[in-house]
């Protein structure tokens, strides 16, 4: 009888070591998935602009289940940082409840902000770079072989490919976007097909940002990467950086090798082979702007070069408007851009200026200042992180994206995974 009971016990123990192990594999990929979701929303061509209530709603209930499953209850911090960051936005649109109000718009930054609430609040910022980089990876392998098949096969059309007719950004007339869900192929007023690689975004230079960022993470390491992992990772991402033929890509991709050669962990020691080394990338990085008609752009004055001067100058008038309470970022009476040069909003910094007004945007950027210092402290890491986020903030309109708005929330000292699990795993063991 005491034999037969040790034996159920033991079952038993073994059942339920086997039903945690289960619960944080799922856990696990939900985690997953909220950086998908995280990702997704932020510029992606496929999701975020043509299927962007669906992704958001699947976002939105991975978030669910993964709160309930996971039981962390909010942190205080957490929940204050959200509850003043709803709070601007309330202002903004009460202040400017006379016109008609985009309610959709405004909601669906709501649900934004309690998903990044639920991210930050239950990962570690080593998980969340783990997961944000592998997730790249697998991105920038996909967009290197399709633009390959594009620009060098010279492959027509890739599996699952959509055409979707959109109004231009000038009004007159209509366009042709070609896509897929996994790369943005291009658009008929671009010729057909781009000839930079955009992988999953809008554009180029809104894919370099992610890809920038994951290259960063990955030279400055975290948990479970290992030297081979590492310059594998690094190679994919370098690739996909110079294949992107983004200016500001590459002004960003010099600030982070800069920052690896001189100040990381695993910075060169000898300061000639320093200075070798960034000389050789510097080169290389200014033959391909050479041979992309980059350069030309930018002494002539065409193409995207005038277009974003012209669309900085134009906002910046904009926003001189309304300097202390913005224009509104939720309704949709605004003064007519055209009049003020503006035709796409590429400058991120101005649009929200122009939205918000002066004194909210200087305490937007204070506090992303603040919650960079904080977690990227290490070997001025932090600087070189903000000034990124700073550059690309004047040629992305990047501001309202969830990828930017994680760093106004931070993350905690401790995952769900890591802390509550475990714990369980512990005192079941005892």
């Amino acid at each position: 009888m005491i034999l037969s009971l040790a034996f159920i016990e033991n079952r038993m123990s073994e059942l339920k070591m086997k039903v945690k192990f289960n619960i944080k594999t799922f856990l696990n990929i939900l985690e997953y998935l909220l950086i998908v979701g995280l990702i997704l929303s932020s510029g992606s061509e496929f999701f975020s602009i043509f299927h962007a209530t669906t992704t958001l709603i699947v976002w939105f209930v991975v978030g669910i289940i993964y709160f309930v499953i996971a039981g962390k209850k909010l942190k205080k911090k957490a929940f204050y940082t959200a509850s003043i960051i709803v709070s601007i936005l309330f202002f903004n649109l009460v202040m400017h409840i006379q016109y008609t109000i985009d309610y959709t718009f405004f909601l669906a930054m709501l649900l934004k902000l309690f998903m990044l609430l639920i991210i930050s609040n239950s990962m570690t910022v080593d998980r969340f770079k783990k997961i944000f980089t592998e997730i790249m990876f697998f991105e920038a392998v996909i967009s290197i072989i399709c633009f390959v098949l594009i620009t060098i096969v010279k492959v027509d059309v890739l599996p699952y490919q959509e055409e979707i007719q959109v109004i231009k950004q000038s009004g007159n007339g209509y366009d042709i976007i070609y896509l897929t869900p996994y790369y943005t192929v291009g658009a008929l007023s671009s010729g057909g097909n781009y000839i930079r690689n955009s992988g999953i975004f809008v554009e180029s230079p809104m894919h370099q940002i992610f890809l920038n960022l994951a290259l960063l993470f990955t030279m400055e390491g975290f948990s479970g990467i290992g030297k081979k992992k590492r310059n594998m990772f690094i190679i994919i991402f370098v690739l996909s950086i110079i294949s992107t033929r983004s200016m500001g890509g590459y002004l960003v991709f010099m600030c982070v090798i800069a920052w690896y050669l001189f100040c990381s962990n695993r910075a060169v020691s000898n300061i000639r082979n320093k200075l070798i080394a960034f000389f050789l990338a510097v080169c290389f990085l200014l033959y391909n702007l050479m041979i992309s008609g980059t350069f030309d752009r930018l002494i002539y004055g065409t193409g995207t070069m005038i277009t974003r001067t012209n669309d900085t100058l134009g906002a910046f008038r904009m926003s001189l408007l309304h300097p202390i309470i913005g224009d509104g970022a939720f309704n949709e009476h605004h003064v007519s851009a055209e009049l003020y040069g503006v035709t796409t909003g590429s400058n991120g910094l101005m649009s929200l200026l122009y939205y918000y007004g002066y004194p909210i945007i200087a305490l937007y950027l204070i506090r992303i200042l603040y919650v960079v210092k904080k977690h990227f402290k290490k070997n001025m890491l932090w600087m070189v992180l903000f000034g990124i986020l700073l550059l690309t903030l004047f040629v992305e309109p990047i501001g309202q994206y969830p990828i930017y708005l994680i760093f106004l929330f931070g993350w905690e000292n401790g995952g769900v995974i890591n802390d509550s699990l475990n714990h369980s795993n512990n005192s079941a063991s005892n």
